[in-house]
């Protein structure tokens, strides 16, 4: 017969009981890898605002539904929208815009839309309502 091991803990070895986790513990999974979009090279980290710009960046950057690493709820679609009137794609990008950055947890509002037309650009300006403060966001689409 085998011999059993027991230990003087009720939970298994290496474990750590859900009690003894900090609140400050739990909250710090904002921290991420740091990447630098210019340099397209990862270097650091980031937490807290920085995180969360940078969560806004990715999801604004990536097409939701093509990439296999993400569920195909992540990301932006914008593709669909090119050659519409410039009336149509802001409609449509603000609403996919707060539909997708709504989806992260830290950001609590998407607001003050501007947008402005710059041959086939559209620069649309926006405001983030985050749990660490507001960022403003700048972006350029196809139109």
């Amino acid at each position: 017969m085998a011999e059993e091991f027991y230990d003087d803990y009720d939970e298994p070895v290496g474990l750590v009981p859900a009690s003894a986790i900090s609140e400050t513990a739990a909250e710090s999974v904002d921290a991420t890898y740091k990447l630098d979009f210019e340099k397209q090279t990862i270097s650091g980290t980031v937490d807290e605002a920085e995180a969360v710009k940078q969560a806004i960046l990715k999801r604004l950057m990536t097409d939701a539904g093509v990439h296999d690493i993400y569920s195909d709820d992540y990301g932006l679609s914008v593709n669909d929208l090119i050659g519409l009137s410039p009336g149509i794609v802001r409609s449509e990008i603000e609403r996919r815009i707060t539909e997708t950055l709504l989806r992260d947890d830290r950001i609590t509002a998407v607001t003050d839309f501007s947008s402005t037309v710059n041959g086939d650009e559209m620069i649309l300006s926006f405001a983030v309502t985050t749990i660490y403060g507001e960022i403003t966001v700048e972006r350029g689409y196809a139109t």
